[in-house]
């Protein structure tokens, strides 16, 4: 989410801790192993601070004079269009993709959930322009919400936009958890669906991760849907089974959510 109290890294700071973590992955990286660059795991590299500072835009710069990356970006901002013409160039020279964070196409759910964050048809409208313009771009739909997002009628309505907006990929992600998304979460459930927060108890209860039936199942749903939209349900870094680097986790955050 877009937050008002902006903590902005200078772009030096950035940049020099981005030149050490270059010379470690260049070090590791091999073509049997390439260690993805994966911006955006932290904090929205496209909020809006970044139409000001542009530290985002100076790292991917940076990324141009290197060579053999393998990098993603995940944002939820059309800001990233800005952004179009060096993005393209570094497709060229490295394995670039771009993640559209999207969990649902019902205004209300990102209303609910996401209330400072960009509409859905704004996401989906950056999705096309990307794809349009060369680059490798798809639908990082994270997290999928039990009870919320992950009914059939919801993912066939996520699959049949992300068709229409020419979308490389969708792939999925269940909601992990973590005390910070209990804080934000909870609340909304309890407000909005009460009758859900028995069932998130359970799922939850000795951990961060929901049941492994349950994230199989989802994933068979999501795989089947795409399918029938002619569209690919995986991941295509495969970022939860790579060791992933992140580039410089704290110097690059703009906002300390």
């Amino acid at each position: 989410m877009f937050e008002r109290h902006i903590f902005v890294k200078r772009r030096h700071a950035v940049l020099t801790a981005l030149e050490r973590d270059l010379v470690r992955i260049h070090l590791k990286n091999t073509l049997d192993d390439p260690h993805p660059i994966i911006i955006g795991t932290a904090t929205d590299p496209y909020q809006p601070a970044e139409r000001r500072f542009q530290i985002t835009r100076a790292i991917v710069e940076r990324f141009l004079d290197a060579r053999g990356l393998v990098i993603g970006i995940i944002t939820k901002s059309p800001l990233i269009c800005r952004d179009i013409d060096l993005l393209g160039e570094l497709g060229r020279r490295h394995r670039v993709t771009v993640y559209i964070s999207l969990i649902s196409t019902d205004t209300r759910t990102i209303k609910l959930f996401e209330p400072r964050a960009y509409m859905p048809h704004a996401r989906l409208r950056a999705l096309q322009k990307l794809n349009k313009a060369g680059i490798r771009a798809g639908i990082n739909a994270a997290p999928i919400l039990p009870g919320v997002t992950d009914s059939v009628f919801q993912i066939d309505d996520l699959m049949l936009a992300a068709r229409e907006a020419d979308t490389a990929f969708v792939h999925p992600s269940v909601l992990r958890f973590y005390p910070a998304a209990r804080d934000h979460f909870l609340p909304v459930i309890a407000q909005h669906f009460p009758n859900l927060i028995p069932r998130y108890r359970a799922a939850y209860r000795v951990g961060w991760d929901a049941p492994s039936s349950y994230v199989s199942a989802v994933q068979r749903r999501f795989q089947r849907i795409a399918r029938k939209h002619g569209i690919d349900p995986d991941d295509p870094l495969q970022v939860r089974e790579h060791r992933v680097a992140k580039v410089a986790k704290q110097e690059m955050q703009l906002s300390l959510l």
